[in-house]
């Protein structure tokens, strides 16, 4: 059975890596286009609507590899909480006990990897095998996708003071804007491009710890 969620969970990953190479040609297109979408305004909305997309498929990937090593070994979990189950358990019954009717939030990457401590033995909590500079450029992410979702007072200071600590910024831009702008490092490189590449990146390494 443990081979069956296995092929599920590939395909998860495959299909995201195959959203990220649509998404980079797509918003190429956007920043390139003269004629339907042609103001500075139009490409920025399209171009945030993306990042908010890319995030909400991140994370349903996340549950969905939680919950697969989750099946395979709920040791952690058995001791932590005094009760007696299989070793290795169903999907259904897996997703049950880790989401539930619930939402499993994570503010960044350290808090993901805690809360999936709560289920996941030392060895099978791979999210630990993210790098520092992968965690960090993922919450930088998250500060763009917090006031996109929010526009709150609370997330547009979050995500000022990263622009002004990582990026030397001198006044604040809307994500749209920024995200559009080229890497110093490349000029074929946009920003979104290179957070859409930390994504890839990330999920490699999980990915080879499955």
């Amino acid at each position: 059975m443990p081979k069956i969620y296995l092929k599920k969970v590939t395909k998860d990953i495959n299909e995201f890596y195959s959203d990220i190479i649509f998404y980079r040609i797509f918003c190429a297109k956007i920043n390139s286009a003269k004629k339907i979408i042609k103001t500075e305004r139009e490409k920025n909305e399209v171009i945030e609507n993306v990042l908010i997309k890319v995030c909400a498929k991140w994370e349903k990937l996340i549950d969905e590899i939680l919950i697969y090593k989750f099946s395979k070994d709920t040791s952690k979990f058995c001791e932590s909480v005094g009760v007696r189950i299989k070793k290795a358990i169903t999907r259904d019954l897996s997703l049950s006990i880790v989401i539930g009717n619930r939402f499993f939030d994570f503010k960044d990457i350290g808090d993901l990897i805690k809360k999936a401590g709560h289920y996941l033995t030392t060895t099978n909590n791979i999210f630990k095998n993210i790098t520092a500079t992968e965690k960090n450029k993922i919450e930088e992410i998250y500060f763009i996708r917090n006031y996109l979702s929010h526009y709150s007072h609370k997330s547009k200071k979050s995500l000022w003071s990263m622009y002004k600590k990582t990026y030397k910024m001198k006044r604040f831009k809307e994500p749209g804007d920024f995200l559009r702008k080229e890497t110093n490092r490349n000029p074929k490189i946009t920003r979104l491009d290179q957070y859409l590449n930390i994504f890839s990146s990330a999920l490699g390494r999980l990915q080879a710890s499955l």
